[in-house]
């Protein structure tokens, strides 16, 4: 049977603020974010990450080999861990491919903190995030709690199906700690298990890859919107995922770097998009339609 196209786009959006533009504003405003006092406290880099989801690693894999998107299209902040007390991951992707869920949790420390004390001895700062990183493996390790996290993050079925292969990141301190210390890079080397990805805050850079992917929060029941970024366009591709977000209007609002025109396009075509989504959204579809 011939299938055709079952949605429109609209013929004159406003501009959405340009990739190149967007991406060499936030590296400047990143490095000096990094570069001031703010920086030292955790909670300024979170909220400055929250709203610029495409600084962060993993949202395709561990390498960004997958195309697939993340579920659902977004980073989750403060994700839980039901039944585990202790500090919750920064950031979590649940990134996949075609047979693999890749559930990247994300442990942020400061660019003040330090990999080693000055008698190149591993500093008590980054054996608390590599604990941090050993906790949420073990619990993931027990069959039960991958089911409980599953079912938590609501997952479709045929996401739940696929294999479980958790990543545990960490970024902590400045490249500069290692700049002409040879010995101490290589000691840096050997410190992450397998699975596990250690970096400096100096390796996060804008990803054009993952322009689209917005950020939200996962209570009890619903995903809720945190940041929408300035660069996001609409679109068949994530529809059915964003169809899913709660709070979308209140988050398109706070949007900084977002023109009123755009906010307000932004706010109206998404209820056209869950409405194709909500009648199937069948048909043909193109990756390159966007508006």
């Amino acid at each position: 049977m011939f299938r055709s196209k079952t949605y429109q786009l609209h013929p004159h959006p406003p501009a959405h603020l340009p990739w190149s533009e967007y991406a060499q504003r936030l590296h400047k405003e990143w490095v000096s974010l990094l570069d001031s006092s703010e920086s030292a406290q955790e909670a300024n880099v979170q909220e400055f990450l929250e709203c610029h989801p495409c600084m962060l690693p993993g949202p395709f894999g561990l390498l960004g080999e997958s195309g697939h998107h993340p579920y659902p299209g977004a980073v989750i902040t403060q994700p839980v861990l039901q039944g585990l007390d202790l500090k919750r991951p920064d950031f979590l992707w649940l990134a996949q491919d075609s047979g693999t869920l890749y559930p990247v949790l994300i442990e942020i420390e400061t660019p003040h903190k330090k990999w080693f004390t000055q008698k190149e001895v591993q500093h008590a700062d980054l054996t608390k995030g590599l604990t941090q990183l050993a906790t949420w493996r073990a619990w993931l390790e027990r069959p039960e709690n991958r089911a409980i996290f599953l079912s938590f993050y609501n997952l479709p079925l045929w996401m739940r199906e696929k294999a479980f292969h958790p990543i545990f990141v960490l970024v902590h301190g400045r490249a500069k700690e290692f700049e002409h210390k040879p010995r101490l890079n290589a000691m840096r080397l050997q410190l992450s298990r397998q699975n596990e990805v250690l970096m400096t805050f100096d390796r996060l850079v804008p990803q054009e890859k993952a322009r689209e992917l917005w950020c939200v929060k996962k209570d009890q029941d619903n995903y809720c919107a945190v940041s929408v970024p300035p660069v996001t366009t609409l679109g068949p591709n994530l529809a059915s995922y964003r169809s899913i977000i709660r709070n979308r209007d209140c988050a398109i609002a706070k949007s900084e770097w977002l023109g009123s025109e755009r906010k307000t396009f932004l706010t109206d075509r998404l209820g056209y998009w869950d409405e194709w989504t909500f009648s199937g959204g069948s048909g043909i579809r193109s990756t390159s339609d966007t508006e």
